[in-house]
């Protein structure tokens, strides 16, 4: 199956196309605030590299978050727009999850946090091993990390954006686990597709964790009041 897997839940925004398990072309930009501008072009230059058409794609996997609001937004909008058009099954995958997937997959049993920076002195984190889930993502204040990965017993190691505020000795560094990767976003997609199935597009939804960093007034202003009558 030819999967195209999308991330933009960070300061990344990157597409990758993957043959079964095998990474075959990836679009990488670490570039904050341009997602929406960025991300049809990386497709574009993906699929051109890959000599693939879109028509030959079967199967979009999107990173859900937790992250960024609005880049979570504008990759899960981007996939189901995609999804829709060709007709084909959409599988969502968490952020951190996917960062898990890349040190853990088949070689660490221990526990692995991983961490995003989330902003407002956070950070968004959950817990993965090879045998599933041991803490659900959740957002966490900077000064509490260090307590919060305690729970998870000995031999936790972490990977992302957690330095200086976690034991660096423990920290997995690689590129494929410090953002959330889309070769990684695509092979756990494609594996949860294999083991339960695709997702219900129209059911599918970001993965926030948090409220959004803005809000509306509590009280609209009244716009007429404010603009001046023409003559």
């Amino acid at each position: 199956m030819k999967t195209l897997a999308i991330t933009t839940s960070t300061n990344r925004c990157a597409v990758a196309l993957l043959l079964g398990a095998e990474p075959v072309a990836a679009r990488i930009v670490d570039e904050d605030r341009l997602h929406a501008e960025r991300i049809f072009a990386l497709i574009d230059d993906a699929l051109l590299e890959a000599a693939w058409t879109k028509e030959e794609l079967g199967l979009v996997a999107c990173d859900l978050g937790p992250g960024s609001f609005t880049g979570v937004r504008v990759g899960l909008a981007t996939a189901k727009g995609i999804a829709l058009g060709l007709g084909i099954p959409i599988v969502g995958v968490g952020s951190l999850e996917a960062m898990a997937a890349a040190v853990i997959h088949g070689t660490l049993g221990a526990p692995v946090l991983a961490v995003i920076d989330a902003r407002r002195g956070e950070r968004f984190v959950a817990a993965y091993a090879v045998d599933g889930v041991r803490m659900a993502p959740r957002h966490v204040a900077n000064a509490d990390l260090a307590s919060l990965a305690a729970e998870l017993g000995d031999g936790w190691r972490w990977c992302g954006d957690a330095s200086g505020l976690l034991d660096d000795a423990n920290g997995l560094l690689a590129p494929a686990c410090r953002l959330p990767d889309p070769c990684w976003v695509g092979k756990v997609g494609a594996a949860l597709v294999r083991s339960r199935g695709p997702d219900e597009l129209a059911a599918l939804e970001p993965v926030y964790v948090r409220g959004p960093d803005a809000s509306l007034p509590a009280t609209p202003p009244d716009w007429r009041v404010q603009r001046p009558m023409s003559r």
